[in-house]
């Protein structure tokens, strides 16, 4: 869903004519977001984007050993002694999505998007 959003509001490329920036802009403008907004988060887009890559980069770059956890949905769990290599995670006590080290904090994310949600039924109405 983040993907979706970025790509509508912060397109990768301006397009002929310059016309994928200026339905960004005029977007942006509609729904109120400012450049601050937490969908514009590039690194959160790459990363889920991009899983299988950065999943190989991550097990190239250094020995993986100890627990290996593919998925998770929970509490968020004191870090013992052993390595643990999460590959993604979402913590459902601190609103964290983590994947392979990088961690995202998702209720800013949630906020806006229940604002723009918000936005559009009150205006259908």
């Amino acid at each position: 869903m983040q993907q979706l959003f970025h790509a509508f509001f912060w397109p990768s490329k301006s397009g002929k004519y310059n016309l994928h920036k200026k339905r960004a802009e005029t977007l942006r403008a509609l729904f109120k977001l400012s450049n601050d907004s937490p969908l514009k988060c590039r690194k959160l887009r790459n990363q889920l984007e991009h899983l299988d890559e950065n999943l190989d980069s991550y097990l190239w770059n250094k020995p993986v050993s100890g627990f290996i956890i593919p998925a998770f949905i929970g509490g968020e769990s004191q870090n013992n002694d052993v390595p643990t290599h999460i590959f993604r995670a979402f913590y459902i006590d601190t609103g964290v999505y983590e994947t392979l080290g990088q961690r995202f904090e998702l209720q800013p994310i949630v906020d806006e998007l229940c604002g723009i949600y918000d936005m559009l039924t009150r205006d259908s109405s």
